[in-house]
């Protein structure tokens, strides 16, 4: 199961206990349930891709400059999940909500499992801004980058996200005697990465790439879960998004296919006539064949090819 279908199917508020014993409810993934529901893509990233992006951060982070236009949230929303290198099978995602139509700014909401395999929220939610800077080093709080190659660009990076924390969460520290400025720094720590996987996911998806001919769809495994009282899995169709794959299995999907259902398509860079321009998310299809509410995406890519396409 995914993360983002744990994510989905939360309906429980979370609680927490301060040290003077009064409970708290603060943001959990049952706030954020229905949006991932309501998602109309989710993209979910192999090892791969994963490693790529992780290199990209660590090794080649000036190439990731936020003033390029390739950098823009392709859908209202978009969820994005992966296997944590270092979490011992654990998935971790971000839940992105752009603030209009150009996808240049927005809010990501990270989640992961904690040590029973349960969906939890980070503390933290940050705030981003391709067009402008929104934190200095003191809103940085002292966040360091000494393991990166390029510690400079990755800061550059930064500085366009902004990370807060919900007034529940305030009134929670508060209570429980204040927030140390160490557990601040480590809460930041804790989301900080998936802000640069988004940067670096971005800048990979405008790559050239290929589509896949849709998987079956969950229908069976749903009925089979409705019958044992299991919650259902989100309704989704499952495709495959190969990056940096042009001439191996050529650009998009072959004009065989079968008229395609109504579904929503993601912004892109449409290069025409010499001139590039950003074209937002937008439906294709015919409705008569049905429509696509949702989708999850599996992205791979060939690590070589990729590095190649990244110049």
């Amino acid at each position: 199961m995914y993360l983002c279908d744990q994510v989905a199917q939360s309906r429980r508020e979370t609680l927490v206990e301060d040290g003077g014993g009064r409970v708290h409810s603060v943001p959990g993934p049952a706030d954020l349930a229905a949006d991932v529901r309501a998602c109309s893509t989710r993209y979910v990233l192999d090892a791969t891709v994963r490693d790529t992006c992780l290199e990209l951060l660590c090794n080649r982070a000036e190439v990731i400059r936020l003033e390029d236009r390739c950098y823009r949230i392709p859908h209202e929303a978009l969820w994005i999940e992966w296997t944590d290198p270092a979490g011992a099978g654990k998935r971790a995602g971000v839940m992105v909500l752009a603030d209009d139509e150009t996808g240049r700014r927005g809010i990501m909401h990270s989640f992961s499992q904690d040590a029973a395999s349960r969906p939890w929220a980070a503390q933290i939610v940050f705030a981003f801004d391709f067009d402008n800077e929104l934190s200095d080093q003191r809103a940085l709080c002292g966040l360091g980058f000494g393991e990166v190659r390029d510690p400079q660009a990755v800061e550059r990076m930064f500085r366009h996200g902004m990370g807060r924390i919900d007034h529940r969460w305030l009134a929670y520290f508060r209570a429980s005697g204040g927030l140390p400025p160490d557990a601040l720094q480590q809460m930041l720590r804790s989301v900080a990465p998936d802000f640069g996987m988004l940067c670096a996911f971005l800048l990979l998806l405008s790559l050239e790439c290929a589509v896949a001919q849709p998987r079956a769809g969950l229908d069976k495994i749903n009925r089979a879960r409705a019958r044992t009282g299991k919650s259902l899995l989100l309704d989704h169709v499952e495709v495959s998004l190969r990056l940096a794959a042009v001439g191996e299995h050529g650009f998009g999907v072959g004009s065989s296919r079968s008229a395609a259902r109504l579904h929503q398509v993601r912004g892109h860079l449409v290069r025409r006539a010499g001139k590039t321009f950003w074209r937002n998310y937008h439906l294709r299809g015919d409705a008569a064949m049905g429509v696509i509410a949702s989708r999850t995406v599996r992205v791979s890519g060939n690590g070589a090819a990729l590095r190649a396409g990244l110049g």
